[in-house]
């Protein structure tokens, strides 16, 4: 009940996985130092034992199995610009920056690449995922526009790891060729 109040309960009194396991941590440090005193027969955590390299020797480590994998630093997200990213999908439309059609452009089919660049950029699918993507897969067009984002499910085929799931599409794009 705990770990529901405060990993799912109202907004104003969640923890983020890291408070939550700094909290976790403590708690299991506080009954491991009970139990090596003889006050407590055990703890209220399970617990997973590995093995893992430290300074060249191979030590026993225990994971606690409350606490809550955290994302590695390298794989961070980053976007593009609003700017950056309005720039590259009117280049693929053959405008210039300003939206005007440049006279040098040279590409061909200009629409339907800036509309597919718009959809990756709204969508936030990856690139494996837009790779083996087919026409039949993209959701239709709502009947008004409409600034909610509409579900866009992800077959487990294509994704990564081969697991299913669902993003969205914003379909007022912020790289809107069509100002």
């Amino acid at each position: 009940m705990y770990a529901e109040y405060r990993l799912a309960g109202e907004l104003k009194h969640r923890w983020d996985v890291t408070t939550w396991n700094l909290h976790m941590g403590m708690l299991s440090s506080f009954y491991r130092w009970a139990r090596d005193e003889g006050l407590s027969a055990a703890g209220p955590f399970s617990y997973r034992m590995g093995k893992r390299m430290a300074d060249g020797v191979l030590v026993q480590v225990e994971r606690n199995l409350a606490t809550m994998r955290t994302p590695r630093p390298h794989t961070s997200i980053t976007y593009l610009d609003r700017d950056f990213s309005q720039l590259f999908v009117r280049a693929l439309a053959g405008l210039d920056p300003d939206g005007e059609p440049d006279r040098h452009y040279r590409g061909r089919e200009g629409a339907r690449n800036s509309a597919m660049a718009g959809l990756v950029l709204s969508s936030g699918v990856r690139r494996q995922e837009f790779t083996y993507l087919t026409v039949h897969e993209v959701p239709p067009l709502p009947a008004r526009p409409s600034p909610v984002p509409v579900l866009f499910p992800l077959a487990h085929a294509i994704t990564k790891g081969q697991k299913p799931r669902t993003t969205w599409i914003s379909y007022g794009a912020p790289a809107d060729v069509h100002q």
